[in-house]
């Protein structure tokens, strides 16, 4: 099973960097590509990222649910694995999704964990340790089976947040 990580990105070039290393330092392996799927940044998110070793895409939609579909639309991998720019993946991750996928998930996500230290994100990041939809978000680097993916019919792009939470219902 071959995983295709996806990063929608705008203007994130302090976050980017850090990002792409968490990924590849954090990973067993087993991740086949990571594309970034820009939406008209006006930094240097794109060269960053091109630098740091992943394939970037300039979208033709705007938004983050378009940019993560398009990811999608070039993405190779059995699984696909959608990451924002704030967020630190758990070590291992790829090969945690790898199981949970050998073992019958369809879908998953991990522990909200982001970047940055600040009170009220560390306070998001501790209540998804709770087995509950209402705590389910893209934050929490949201991974499932391409096939699946293309079933639900991907994220929907009339919605400007929270359509992470759609597509765990989906």
């Amino acid at each position: 099973m071959s995983i295709s990580v996806i990063i929608p990105t705008l203007n994130e070039a302090e976050e980017i960097a850090h990002l792409l290393k968490d990924v590849q330092e954090r990973s067993s392996g087993l991740v086949s590509e990571i594309i970034v799927a820009d939406g008209g940044s006006r930094d240097n998110t794109p060269e960053l990222a091109r630098e740091a070793g992943a394939e970037v895409i300039k979208c033709t939609r705007l938004g983050r649910a378009a940019q993560m579909n398009e990811g999608a639309g070039t993405a190779s991998g059995d699984i696909l694995y959608f990451l924002h720019a704030d967020t630190i993946p758990p070590d291992n991750f790829d090969r945690l999704i790898k199981n949970a996928a050998a073992d019958g998930a369809g879908s998953g996500c991990f522990q909200l964990r982001f970047s940055s230290s600040h009170p009220a994100l560390r306070f998001f990041g501790w209540c998804t340790r709770f087995k509950s939809t209402l705590l389910r978000f893209g934050d929490q680097s949201l991974f499932v089976k391409h096939e699946l993916f293309l079933k639900t019919g991907g994220f929907d792009e009339d919605l400007i947040v929270m359509e992470d939470q759609e597509m765990v219902r989906a």
